[in-house]
């Protein structure tokens, strides 16, 4: 697909060239995402009678025809089956279409072609069946024999270096999520919006509708630190602080972290307002688990270097390069997704059947087996204290401290086996 280029100074052999320079955008993968929706725009437009009869171009109309035009185009759409996503996508692309044959495309940004989109979203019947579907999805709980062999596999024997970090975060995202039911996106970089700060001088681009960032950062850590001959514990923040402190503290080995606190800020919304919640958790030293997941913590905190104002697995990792420059990182849900999926398979599980929700459906039905008493489970694991949910969709059987800290003598312990157990069962084996 050519793009015509006219007018200016240019020879003709010039602009053919960047005419046929600028088609080669249009490579097999993306061909067929431009070349289809536009060869519906042509076919439908040999259907309609009135304006934009075979004027794929819309050439000679007045804008308010041009508009009403496209909203009967997106009409056409829905009524053969397409929803709202890809009727954007189609949009999308017969706007890049036009935009390349040089014509005006502002009629795209039209208050009622946008409404006209969001009304493809699709009926009340549609939306509950796709609901379902997704509440039916086999996504099944983590046991903890899982979790410490996810660092098994992630963390330990992995380098300092970008790639070895890169695990090691997808573990800290497989452990805190585990430990106290955290949704994966208090824990990864916040969907649609990269966290890197601009450079000077440039316009930070804000994507619309940006869903709200409460991936845990470092400052939200509190690290309680005793001193040898103090009668007190000394409180620092993550980042900076306590990374001093520790690397200051590595020969001597005079002062330890005795415990954590975390603040992860959640939405709640009831009668339709929206409140920020703050839950504060403990990662302390209660099992052999829990030590190792605060100690890794704090080998996080001095080798991967985030600063305060960072997400807790952001990671600083330097470029093999003759300029030393530093790579930083914040890992994604769907790289999480991914180790959690790889884990799975090693272990001979279907790795469709996990994924980050393993992680909070793991929690509750951990501490369901152990007994813990519905109302704390449901605080742990940051839910209503009275809510029906958890037992419905995520606890299968199932301190503010967490699951790494609970007591394994209690009544019942959620393992490996009754994970395997479970897919023989969603199997029909």
């Amino acid at each position: 697909m050519c793009v015509n280029l006219t007018g200016g100074g240019f020879s003709k052999e010039d602009l053919e060239g960047a005419s046929t320079f600028l088609g080669l955008s249009c490579v097999q993968g993306t061909w067929d995402q431009y070349n289809k929706p536009w060869k519906m725009w042509e076919a439908y437009l040999l259907t309609v009678k009135g304006p934009g009869f075979g004027n794929p171009r819309l050439e000679e109309m007045t804008r308010h025809d041009q508009v009403i035009r496209m909203v009967l185009f997106i009409k056409h759409l829905y009524e053969t089956g397409l929803r709202k996503d890809r009727v954007i996508a189609y949009v999308a692309a017969i706007s890049a279409n036009m935009q390349r044959l040089t014509c005006d495309t502002s009629l795209f940004g039209d208050a009622l072609i946008t409404r006209a989109k969001n009304g493809t979203v699709g009926t009340n019947e549609e939306l509950a069946a796709a609901n379902a579907k997704k509440l039916a999805k086999p996504t099944l709980p983590m046991a903890l024999e899982m979790v410490m062999k996810a660092r098994e596999r992630f963390w330990e024997g992995k380098a300092w270096d970008a790639l070895g970090m890169n695990w090691k975060a997808a573990w800290l995202c497989i452990a805190l999520g585990f430990n106290f039911g955290a949704r994966i996106g208090h824990l990864t970089l916040n969907k649609g919006k990269s966290s890197r700060a601009p450079k000077p001088g440039a316009t930070p681009v804000v994507p619309k509708r940006a869903s709200p960032d409460h991936c845990l950062k470092c400052e939200q850590m509190k690290f309680y630190v005793r001193h040898p001959g103090l009668p007190n514990l000394h409180i620092m923040l993550g980042g900076e602080e306590i990374r001093t402190f520790l690397q200051d503290d590595v020969k001597g080995k005079t002062c330890r972290v005795e415990f954590l606190e975390v603040s992860f800020l959640t939405s709640k919304t009831s009668r339709k307002v929206t409140r920020n919640v703050v839950h504060v958790k403990k990662i302390a030293r209660s099992t052999l688990e829990e030590i190792t997941l605060l100690q890794d913590i704090c080998e996080w905190m001095v080798y991967a270097k985030p600063k305060a104002a960072d997400e807790i697995t952001c990671r600083y990792a330097s470029r093999d390069n003759a300029r030393g420059t530093v790579d930083r990182k914040v890992i994604t849900a769907s790289e999480v997704n991914k180790a959690i999926k790889a884990l799975a398979e090693y272990l001979n599980l279907p790795p469709a059947m996990f994924s980050s929700r393993s992680l909070r459906s793991g929690l509750a039905t951990h501490l369901t087996a152990q007994g813990v008493s519905n109302e704390k489970r449901n605080q742990i694991g940051g839910w209503t204290v009275n809510s029906q949910v958890v037992g419905k969709h995520y606890a299968h059987t199932a301190a503010i401290g967490g699951a790494l800290g609970a007591d394994l003598d209690g009544p019942g312990v959620w393992s490996l086996g009754d994970v395997r157990h479970m897919v023989r069962q969603r199997q029909g084996k």
